[in-house]
């Protein structure tokens, strides 16, 4: 019999928003599952450096401020496998102001910049985070 490992994953998550646009990510699979740029924390790592790196490798820019807004629990099954993960939710704001600026450096996703007006009607994952995300928005920008 084959043991397998349950572990509980921390993730940090950030809502970044240049131009009345918000950075997503979208993983390769067909369809695409697309969430908010983030990565898991790793053992020794603080939670502002967890944060500054994952941003730093999946798109290439540098974290200016960072405000915590929320934690979500999230269990799910995928790929044949159960999952449970504490997402940590961060509204940070970038040194660079240029949407241009900021590219993909993974191979295994791609990102994309939604309109704000479209945030509601797109299916982000986790939902959770999507609703609080519209609700976010909405108070912040004035867009859902």
């Amino acid at each position: 019999m084959q043991i397998r490992s349950q572990n509980i994953e921390v993730i940090l998550r950030a809502i970044i928003v240049l131009d009345n646009k918000i950075l997503l990510c979208a993983s390769n699979d067909q369809p695409p599952i697309y969430y908010l740029p983030g990565g898991h924390l790793e053992f020794g790592e603080t939670l502002e450096e967890c944060l500054k790196r994952e941003v730093k490798e999946e798109t290439a820019a540098e974290v200016k401020s960072m405000k915590f807004l929320r934690l979500f629990e999230n269990h799910f099954h995928w790929r044949g496998e159960d999952h449970h993960e504490i997402n940590l939710l961060y509204d940070i704001a970038l040194k660079s102001k240029d949407p241009n600026k900021i590219k993909c450096l993974e191979n295994h996703i791609s990102i994309i910049w939604l309109d704000l007006e479209k945030v509601k009607a797109f299916k982000l994952l986790p939902q959770d985070i999507h609703q609080y995300l519209v609700e976010y928005l909405n108070k912040r920008y004035g867009k859902n």
